[in-house]
């Protein structure tokens, strides 16, 4: 199982996502067949309807250490 973290704060998380998904099958081995988790990370920098609209990767979850507070943490 491959656990990708894509920083919700670059201009397109998507594209960050296809990076990983070309080198996985670049790299070769299977990596790119194997189940796979995609989380947004760092959401709590963001505006959650920015979070959302960025999501684009309809799988993908939100995930952040803090909640909007930061004062207690979250989890995904």
């Amino acid at each position: 199982m491959l656990v990708h973290l894509i920083d919700v704060t670059v201009d397109s998380p998507t594209r960050a996502y296809r990076t990983v998904r070309h080198e996985l099958r670049e790299y070769g081995g299977g990596l790119e067949d194997k189940l796979e988790i995609v989380a947004l990370s760092k959401c709590d920098l963001v505006e959650p309807a920015v979070a959302k609209r960025r999501q684009g990767h309809s799988r993908a979850r939100s995930a952040s250490r803090y909640t909007r507070s930061r004062r207690q943490r979250t989890r995904v």
